[in-house]
């Protein structure tokens, strides 16, 4: 978690980091499961 708010934050606006962090679900595709926890988690970090 840390190093994707990380990563997040250095990406830029908060569309390219949406799409980066779409594109790192799709390449380390755990299950659904684990997918959508980690969205939810990534939505709480960029809200602040």
């Amino acid at each position: 978690l840390r190093l994707a708010g990380f990563l997040g934050t250095a990406a830029g606006t908060a569309e390219e980091q949406a799409k980066n962090f779409q594109w790192g679900l799709r390449r380390n595709s755990g299950n659904g499961r684990d997918q959508r926890n980690r969205g939810q988690q990534s939505n709480r970090s960029v809200n602040y």
